[in-house]
């Protein structure tokens, strides 16, 4: 990718998809999916002792109009089923175990799908998995998150302060807004603005330590006063963790349809995601990411600034990624509502290969990948070199261009986001992604152009 590229993007106020991993799933082949997985995490270990863990539920009540990940829509809980399916995640688990020893557990994120729609009691029965495979589980992670729509967590309001007492530390609510012609578009009528305001003051009164809040810009029927209604809502209630997300017509969603064919202009996105920032920050948050917001000394999302960071994610769980040093790899998963692959995952017996897809991290994408998530705050002396010492392309054209747009600056020996640059970040990202991987995105999922945002599965 050029820094033409970069500066096309700029002018035209191209919106992107949000850069929470690298490479994008849409580049992984089954090809390179790792035969043997105790093999890859003995590998591992010796590269970083730290481990994150992410169980993936993918159970939901219903769908939303802008999700395209590994969801399967059951409009009734069955119990049995997620209890089945919990059992094949801990086996999966105990398979893996000896590959993880001696590794110290520094969070846990069970995302979904919808992960309160299983039930606390095989919520627990994850986290005791969890203990059980590490002893010092509650010792070592700082944090211990669970995902959830408001309506799931109102369902199990009375069980909230279990979970607690079990180790959840964390919960991640998908509000999005707090319009209900907004949510009713988006296919969210069970979790309509009371239902997300009685869900926030449920799990304040468990005492979990870390709300955080998920809000969406540019969704179908919103306008700049509703979001800023939205905001000032939510800043009633303080979350400790606010993250605000532009909203990315998906290929497959019901809202990429409707806002292809009627696409936003991407300068007014930019408008409301400066103005929230703006709101935010005169409220005490600081950032965290260019999309998570959190008060001072609490807050945040620690898994993803540890990935962040370099720490590597073992993904369990249809449909969950898992991230090393030398290979990413999906396990089961496919598009949403495929049942077929949440059946295989189930049959499998382990042992055998359970990556689905996957690619192999060569130096120069693990190069790569460091400056891209790490573009907050980048050691300049730490940037690839030539023979000369002079900085490697793309990265000193790419990194000198953001300077010149003010996206950029040099403190020291670090160069840094500024404000303009986290609104821009997903740019700066994509221009820093490697031909390799583009292609392979390319044949896929992407689609590029000049008046309409950005379509992606990444």
């Amino acid at each position: 990718m050029s820094a033409d590229e970069l500066r096309r993007w700029l002018g035209n106020q191209t919106v992107l998809p949000f850069v929470y991993c690298y490479p994008p799933r849409t580049s992984y082949v089954e090809e390179e999916a790792p035969l043997d997985l105790r093999v890859v995490w003995e590998r591992d270990s010796k590269h970083v002792t730290d481990l994150n863990i992410y169980i993936h539920i993918p159970f939901c009540r219903y769908k939303c109009s802008f999700c395209n990940l590994y969801t399967i829509t059951t409009a009734t809980a069955d119990t049995d089923f997620f209890r089945s399916y919990v059992n094949t995640v801990l086996k999966e688990l105990e398979y893996l175990a000896p590959s993880l020893s001696g590794r110290r557990i520094r969070s846990v994120f069970i995302g979904g799908g919808t992960p309160f729609y299983i039930g606390v009691d095989l919520l627990i029965e994850l986290l005791n998995g969890l203990k059980n495979a590490f002893p010092d589980l509650l010792a070592t992670a700082e944090e211990i998150s669970v995902e959830g729509s408001p309506d799931s967590i109102l369902a199990v309001h009375d069980q909230l302060a279990t979970l607690v007492s079990a180790g959840v530390n964390r919960v991640s609510v998908g509000a999005q807004s707090f319009d209900a012609v907004e949510l009713a578009l988006a296919g969210r009528n069970r979790a309509g603005p009371n239902v997300i305001w009685d869900s926030l003051h449920q799990l304040r009164s468990a005492g979990v330590k870390n709300i955080g809040v998920d809000l969406i810009v540019g969704l179908q029927g919103q306008t700049y006063a509703s979001v800023m209604r939205s905001v000032d809502k939510l800043l009633d209630f303080l979350p400790e963790t606010i993250s605000v997300y532009p909203v990315s017509p998906r290929r497959g969603t019901s809202l990429g349809r409707t806002l292809a064919s009627l696409p936003l202009d991407n300068r007014e996105i930019f408008k409301r995601l400066a103005a929230v920032s703006q709101r935010l920050q005169q409220a005490n948050y600081v950032r965290e990411t260019s999309v998570q917001f959190k008060l001072p000394g609490r807050g945040g999302l620690l898994q993803k600034r540890l990935y962040f960071e370099g720490i590597s994610v073992l993904g369990l769980g249809s449909g969950a990624r898992s991230y090393t040093a030398t290979v990413d790899y999906l396990t089961g998963g496919g598009p949403p509502g495929n049942r077929a692959a949440l059946a295989r995952y189930l049959q499998r017996k382990f042992g055998e290969t359970k990556a689905t897809s996957g690619i192999s991290i060569t130096a120069e994408e693990a190069e790569r990948r460091s400056i891209i998530l790490r573009l907050h705050d980048i050691d300049i002396d730490r940037l690839p070199r030539n023979a000369d010492h002079t900085i490697k392309e793309p990265y000193s054209t790419v990194l000198n261009t953001c300077m010149e747009h003010g996206l950029m600056e040099q403190i020291d020996r670090k160069i840094k986001l500024t404000e303009k640059g986290y609104l821009h970040r997903e740019i700066i990202c994509w221009s820093l992604f490697s031909e390799e991987v583009l292609n392979r995105h390319s044949t896929r999922a992407v689609e590029y152009s000049d008046t309409q945002r950005f379509v992606s599965g990444a």
